[in-house]
């Protein structure tokens, strides 16, 4: 049987990598993705309206160890915006890295609070609050079924998108993310996400190319 491995917001004590914190996420965040591409970091300004963002999108996570593959999935995003505190529900599905077929569960997040400059930070798997080098694991990882796996083994990760609804059709942002199991709790630091919209009736082999990251413009 294969190892499970694990991508995620974590909290470890002692072994280098830090306490997840959302709010120091989304600034971070900001930093880098409002005007991509300028030398000088701008402040995340707040917008008029959150768009509305609720659809089918194809995602895709680049992981830092390997930046030139994707994990790849069919996701449901759902916002609601009642004028003063806007949410967003998302469930991700694997798809096989050849066929884009789904396969495997879903994972999900529910009722992620966007602030006003469109940003979230969504929690789809975290490890339990007392853990320390990747023990205890956490109960619900995204688990990542080897056919859709870049590395051809099943994966189990930890997850949180730290991210911003660009455009109605763009969501994009950070990963957090531990692997443990087959690396051996790996910190996966520097990975990135892109969803992009597609037809809610689309056929797995009428996909777009993935986008794994927030583009430059």
């Amino acid at each position: 049987m294969n190892t499970p491995v694990r991508f995620g917001a974590i909290c470890l004590l002692g072994f280098g990598v830090a306490c997840v914190d959302p709010e120091g996420k989304l600034d971070d965040f900001s930093e880098r993705v409002i005007d991509a591409g300028e030398d000088e970091d701008v402040d995340a300004a707040a917008v008029d309206d959150i768009p509305d963002a609720t659809g089918t999108y194809l995602a895709a996570f680049i992981p830092s160890l390997l930046p030139s593959e994707t994990v790849q999935f069919l996701a449901e995003v759902e916002v609601e915006d009642d004028g003063e505190d806007p949410t967003l529900s998302i469930s991700m599905q694997p798809l096989d890295t050849d066929t884009r077929e789904p396969v495997g569960d879903e994972a999900s997040a529910e009722d992620v609070s966007i602030d006003g400059a469109a940003r979230f930070s969504a929690v789809l798997a975290e490890f339990p609050p007392d853990s320390e080098g990747c023990d205890p694991e956490p109960d619900n990882p995204v688990v990542i079924p080897a056919d859709a796996s870049p590395v051809g083994s099943e994966l189990a990760l930890t997850v949180t998108l730290s991210g911003a609804i660009v455009t109605d059709e763009l969501l994009c942002g950070d990963v957090e993310a531990v692997e443990f199991g087959t690396l051996g709790c790996e910190d996966l630091d520097g990975s990135t996400f892109g969803m992009i919209r597609v037809d809610d009736d689309v056929d797995p082999a009428d996909l777009p190319e993935p986008l794994g990251s927030c583009p430059d413009d």
